[in-house]
C-alpha cells in the first residue's frame, strides 16, 4: 500500500509536470499568436500606407494629366494663332498689292479723263473760233451789204 501511495505520488507529480508543461507550451503558443497578429496587424498598417500612398500618387498623375492636356490645347490654340497669323500677313499682302493697283487704275483714269478735259476744250475753243470766224464773216458780209 505504501509503494502503492508512492507510485500514485509520483504519477500525480508527472501529471502535475505535464500540466504546468502544458501550461507553459499554450503561454507560449498564446505569446507567439499574440506576436503574430501585432505583426499581421503592423502589415496591414503597412499595406493600408501603402495603399494611400499609391492613390495620392495617382492622383497626382491624374492632375498632371489634366495638366498636360491642358497645355496641349494651349500649344493648339498657339498652333492656330499662328496659322492665323500666317493667313493675316498673307492677306495684309495681297491688300497691298491691290491698293498698289488700284492707285494705279486710278492713275490711268485721271490721265485718261484728263486727256478727254483737254481734247474736250481743245474741241470747244475750235468750235469758238469757228464760231467766231463764221460772225465776223457774217458781220462783214452785213456791211457789204448796207
Amino acid at each position: 500500500s505504501i509503494e502503492y501511495s508512492i507510485n500514485l505520488t509520483d504519477k500525480d507529480q508527472q501529471i502535475t509536470d505535464k500540466d504546468q508543461q502544458l501550461s507553459q507550451l499554450n503561454t507560449d503558443k498564446d505569446q507567439q499568436l499574440t506576436d503574430k497578429d501585432q505583426q499581421l496587424s503592423q502589415l496591414n498598417t503597412q499595406l493600408n500606407d501603402k495603399d494611400q500612398q499609391l492613390t495620392d500618387k495617382d492622383q497626382q498623375i491624374s492632375q498632371l494629366n489634366v495638366q498636360l492636356n491642358d497645355k496641349d490645347q494651349q500649344l493648339t490654340q498657339l498652333n492656330t494663332q499662328s496659322q492665323l497669323n500666317t493667313q493675316l500677313t498673307d492677306k495684309d499682302q495681297q491688300i497691298s498689292q491691290l491698293s498698289t493697283q488700284v492707285n494705279e487704275k486710278n492713275e490711268i483714269i485721271e490721265n485718261i479723263t484728263n486727256k478727254e478735259i483737254i481734247t474736250s476744250n481743245t474741241s470747244a475753243n475750235r468750235s469758238i473760233s469757228t464760231d467766231l470766224i463764221l460772225q465776223q464773216n457774217l458781220e462783214t458780209e452785213i456791211e457789204q451789204l448796207k
